[in-house]
């Protein structure tokens, strides 16, 4: 839950600069070790819902003489040392979680889609600031997004996009706290605010090609339905793997937990988790 305080902290920051109509102009580096194949769509909705005026993306770039390049160097993931292609724009890593090929295809598609005219109109418009100011330093940005190569998105992104969601609970009457799981003494962590939600964040490692979906919150019977949904969906695609991170949830409806025991979905072990193997689980 804490990466949902940062967020809406850097929210608060941003609408704060815009009260004082001060543009911003953000850079956002993609590659990092937690970065899955979701952060390219997530980080486009974020520069969206917050009008960020001129975005600029780059690829994760391990310079020589940098922690990062002797990180990377040690671990045997530097692709090669042809420092001409070390510019910010090309990926010369192993990524941990995706492959080389949908970092890049990814970056080259949130450049592009950036600075795609729907998505101007969503960031720069707004009545009371300088409108013309910031679309024409957006054309002027969209004249050298335009030339970055075609990208694309994976299909799993759209699962992830999915799957980091908040699902309002509509029955917080029934609600019984976890002592079932073995694990309702860590709930000292979950927020008051969380109680009438459940909140999904979900990452997934492309080369083990395993889902990791952390539930945070309460279930009542529709949040069981939706996640049930939502993890049928996600077998459709080529993820051999799932596991439930059951840690985070503070409490749920009886009907919840029929609904998920009867699914095979509350199986966890003493640390709140659920592994699921995709060729053993039907739903």
């Amino acid at each position: 839950n804490k990466s949902f305080n940062r967020v809406s902290q850097f929210e608060d920051a941003l609408k704060a600069f815009h009260d004082q109509d001060i543009m911003v102009l953000a850079g956002f580096i993609f590659g990092l070790d937690h970065d899955d194949e979701g952060v390219f769509e997530r980080t486009l909705t974020f520069c969206e819902r917050n009008r960020i005026e001129l975005p600029s993306f780059f690829v994760l770039t391990p310079l020589p003489g940098t922690p990062v390049f002797e990180r990377m160097e040690a671990e045997g993931r530097l692709l090669h040392k042809d420092w001409s292609q070390y510019n910010g724009a090309t990926v010369n890593f192993r990524p941990k979680l995706m492959t080389e090929d949908t970092l890049q295809r990814g970056f080259n598609w949130v450049c592009k889609e950036a600075y795609s005219w729907g998505s101007i109109a969503k960031r720069v418009f707004h009545p009371q600031q300088r409108f013309f100011t910031r679309l024409l330093s957006n054309i002027a940005y969209r004249s050298i997004a335009m030339k970055t190569p075609e990208g694309d998105l994976s299909k799993v992104s759209r699962i992830l996009k999915r799957l980091n969601d908040t699902i309002p609970l509509r029955n917080t009457r029934d609600l019984v706290q976890t002592v079932g799981l073995k694990i309702a003494e860590k709930r000292s962590f979950i927020e008051q605010k969380t109680s009438d939600t459940l909140n999904l964040y979900s990452h997934y490692n492309e080369r083990l090609k395993t889902l990791v979906v952390k539930l945070e919150g309460s279930i009542d019977k529709k949040g069981a339905k939706e996640l049930v949904k939502r993890i049928r969906s996600a077998l459709s695609y080529e993820i051999e793997q799932i596991v439930l991170d059951f840690q985070g949830v503070g409490a749920l409806t009886s009907e919840a937990m029929a609904l998920l025991s009867t699914k095979g979905l509350l199986q966890t072990n003493e640390s709140g988790l659920l592994v699921i193997q995709a060729a053993q689980w039907n739903l």
